[in-house]
C-alpha cells in the first residue's frame, strides 16, 4: 500500500495578480481532483491508494506537473516573480502505518457520508427547488463520485459499503422526487 501526500500552489500567494488567481485555482481544483481519483483522501493533504489504482499514480502525477508548470511559467513571465512548484510526493507504507491511514480515510469517508446525507434529506424534504434539471445533474455527478470512493472503499478494505449504499439509495430518491416536480 502506498499514501500520496500533496501540497499544492494556491492562488492566495500574495505576488499573484488578480488575473491569475482564478487561473491557478482552477489548475488547483483540477490537480486535486485528479489526485482523488487515485484513493480516498486521510486528511487535508494525504490520500491513500489502494492496488488497483498504483499503475496510475505516475501518470497522474506528470499531468499535475504538467498543468502547474505551464501556468507558472506564464505567470513568472508575466510578472516577473518566482513562484514555488508544487510537491507530489509517493510514500510506500508499512501494514501498521496503513492501519493508520485507513482509520484517517474511514472517519473523514463517515464525515463526508454524513454531511452529504443531510443535504441530500434537505433536498428531499424542500418544497421548492429552483433549477431542478441543474440539482438533478449535480446529484448524478455526485452519485457518480460516491461509487467511486466505494469501489476504492472495497479495495482498501475500508467497510464503509453499507454507509456508502445507504447515501446512493438516498440520492437515487432525492433524483426521483426532483423528476415528479
Amino acid at each position: 500500500m502506498m499514501v500520496i501526500v500533496y501540497d499544492l500552489v494556491s492562488e492566495n500567494l500574495k505576488a499573484i495578480k488578480s488575473e491569475y488567481k482564478d487561473l491557478l485555482r482552477n489548475v488547483r481544483v483540477k490537480c486535486i481532483r485528479l489526485l482523488h481519483q487515485l484513493g480516498v483522501q486521510c486528511t487535508e493533504s494525504v490520500i491513500l491508494v489502494g492496488v488497483d489504482n498504483q499503475n496510475k499514480i505516475i501518470d497522474t502525477i506528470h499531468t499535475v506537473f504538467r498543468l502547474y508548470e505551464d501556468l507558472i511559467l506564464k505567470i513568472e513571465k508575466d510578472l516577473g516573480v518566482t513562484l514555488p512548484r508544487p510537491i507530489v510526493k509517493v510514500i510506500d507504507i508499512t501494514p501498521e502505518q496503513y492501519q493508520i491511514f485507513s482509520e484517517l480515510a474511514k472517519k473523514k469517508l463517515e464525515e463526508n457520508i454524513d454531511i452529504h446525507t443531510d443535504k441530500i434529506k434537505t433536498i428531499i424534504e424542500s418544497k421548492i427547488i429552483k433549477n431542478t434539471k441543474t440539482v438533478i445533474n449535480s446529484l448524478k455527478r455526485i452519485r457518480k463520485e460516491w461509487i467511486r470512493i466505494k469501489n476504492q472503499c472495497i479495495d482498501l478494505g475500508l467497510g464503509l459499503e453499507s454507509e456508502i449504499n445507504n447515501l446512493l439509495n438516498l440520492i437515487d430518491q432525492a433524483i426521483e422526487v426532483l423528476s415528479k416536480s
